[in-house]
């Protein structure tokens, strides 16, 4: 079963991300019914993961070694929270140099929670054109996410990802 909170499919009596208790029915009585009837509480349980829920992305320094580049650190930057970048777009302000000849960019994301973390990796379509870039953010609903990327003439968006599979 899916998780009405998270997204997290499971079968145990509690979700394994979020902790919410898996929803069960009686008497003919239809699990959108039961929603339904507890929408405050569940509407409250939503917005205290998204307030503990955190999304960082995995950036690569690199410098010039006996003429040769090399990764000289790496470190985790926060593109925003959950409650922050639900149904809204959030861009971080740095600028990222264009990566060339390449069609697709993968990046990877650090998704910190209540009671834990996890990466995923997403793949976003390159710009051709040379310029400076932007990443951005936006967390649907169904929490799933979608990366943008953009310059000053274009923008590019990954596909859709659950955050919690």
């Amino acid at each position: 079963m899916k998780c009405i909170i998270c997204g997290k499919d499971h079968n145990m009596d509690t979700c394994p991300v979020c902790k919410f208790p898996r929803l069960n029915t009686m008497g003919g009585v239809s699990i959108e019914d039961v929603i339904e009837q507890n929408r405050e509480q569940i509407d409250t349980f939503r917005n205290r993961f998204l307030d503990s829920l955190s999304v960082y992305i995995k950036l690569f320094y690199w410098e010039e070694n006996n003429e040769q580049l090399v990764n000289s650190k790496c470190e985790y930057i926060k593109i925003g929270a959950g409650n922050e970048l639900l149904n809204k777009e959030k861009w971080l302000d740095n600028l990222f140099s264009r990566i060339q000849e390449t069609k697709s960019i993968d990046v990877s994301l650090l998704i910190q929670y209540e009671d834990g973390e996890k990466e995923l990796s997403v793949s976003i379509p390159n710009i051709e054109q040379v310029g400076l870039q932007q990443i951005g953010a936006v967390i649907y609903p169904d929490m799933e996410i979608k990366l943008m990327l953009r310059n000053d003439q274009i923008s590019k968006e990954s596909e859709k990802y659950l955050l919690f599979q």
